[in-house]
């Protein structure tokens, strides 16, 4: 099954009105929240996709982030903690049952990138921190003219409770410059780009072609004769099908596609001609790059769950542990939802961090900019230092 993203959820004035009396507050303050969360023990949630079960690189995020909340949750003395995986039909389901729960404090969202426009105005709405570990997409948190009014419409209480998403992935538009340098060191000159008019697919491809504009690959205007093919997309079926026409018209051509595509459902559907030109960027840590820490991680991971983690499931990991650091530096406000977002917008090269040292921007994004491919026969790689992007 395919990591779907479907159709951007919004709510309008009624239901926004409705979420607010379930969640036993009235409206919010400028830059600061003043919604508490009830009780003595307060609630996580990990949002998993209806079809997880068939994408490995999914799961492996989602057990990531669960193995670092029993690996660490006890650390947190002044409250007590519970850890909830919702799987609902929809991912704007998962989202309204979280803000249903007046014990709720943190969200850890979406995973497919894209996937995070049907859920990010629900939680931003009742000033919930969500903290994705995989979604990239630009558009979330930086402007493009590719979509108007982005990122600012996807939040419905910006205005008045400011940012309350954060990602420890770095964003597309990293990717885009990424993939630019993969091309070159691939050996082509000329890009030609696609989208399937998705937010996403629009953001990345426009990326995309300002990174190579500015990175000496030219963007070529029909895919005849291109070097490289990218296509910028969230459907498995259409990117499927526009590369295996793509492989048919020039099979010399090296055919890339972003993290969104990164799904069994993709390479299935692909061409055998198609599938032996694909190249898949996606965030990971390169070796040269890891720590002791992402390490002892994977090493964990595969004594826990019997196989190495896919390359994604490291930043799942440090979603949890970042979402709980936010919560056990809040202290005895850590039942604040506005404290605890200002905690994790806060960290700065994290001491419990698996990942290279970092820190997050005003509007949620990390300083990380590392990047992996996958080649042709499923072979992760890094670029060589010196043509890293």
């Amino acid at each position: 099954m395919p990591r779907q993203t479907g159709a951007i959820a919004r709510r309008g004035a009624a239901c926004l009105v409705a979420a607010i009396a379930l969640a036993g507050c009235a409206g919010g303050s400028t830059g600061a929240s003043s919604i508490t969360a009830t009780g003595q023990t307060l609630d996580i949630y990990i949002s998993e996709p209806a079809n997880i079960a068939a994408d490995p690189v999914e799961q492996d995020v989602v057990d990531a982030e669960k193995l670092a909340y029993h690996a660490q949750s006890s650390e947190v003395k002044d409250y007590g903690l519970q850890l909830i995986v919702i799987r609902r039909p929809t991912l704007s389901d998962n989202a309204r049952a979280a803000i249903q729960d007046k014990s709720a404090i943190a969200y850890l969202g979406e995973l497919a990138p894209g996937s995070t426009e049907q859920t990010a105005g629900i939680m931003n709405a009742l000033d919930l921190l969500t903290v994705s570990p995989t979604d990239n997409a630009l558009e979330l948190t930086q402007a493009t003219a590719a979509i108007a009014n982005a990122p600012d419409h996807y939040y419905e209480s910006l205005s008045t409770l400011g940012h309350t998403f954060a990602r420890v992935v770095p964003s597309s538009y990293k990717e885009a410059g990424f993939a630019v340098s993969l091309i070159k060191a691939l050996g082509a000159a000329s890009v030609y780009v696609g989208d399937d008019g998705s937010d996403y697919g629009k953001a990345i491809a426009r990326a995309l072609r300002s990174a190579a504009s500015s990175g000496s690959v030219t963007v070529a205007s029909s895919e005849s004769g291109a070097g490289a093919i990218f296509y910028g997309g969230t459907s498995p079926t259409a990117a499927a099908g526009f590369f295996n026409a793509a492989a048919s018209t020039d099979p010399a051509a090296k055919l890339l596609a972003p993290s969104a595509l990164d799904s069994p459902a993709f390479t299935a559907a692909l061409s055998a001609a198609a599938r032996a030109h694909m190249y898949i960027t996606t965030p990971g840590i390169p070796p040269s790059a890891e720590t002791a820490a992402g390490r002892t991680f994977i090493s964990t991971f595969k004594a826990d769950h019997g196989h190495a983690p896919s390359v994604e499931a490291i930043f799942g990991y440090e979603a949890m542990t970042d979402t709980l650091d936010a919560i056990l530096n809040s202290g005895s406000a850590g039942d604040k939802r506005g404290t605890v977002i200002k905690s994790l917008f806060k960290l700065k090269d994290p001491a419990r961090s698996v990942l290279p040292g970092y820190s997050f921007d005003s509007s949620g994004d990390t300083s990380l900019a590392d990047f992996v491919y996958i080649a042709p026969g499923g072979a992760v790689h890094a670029l060589p230092s010196s043509t890293a992007g």
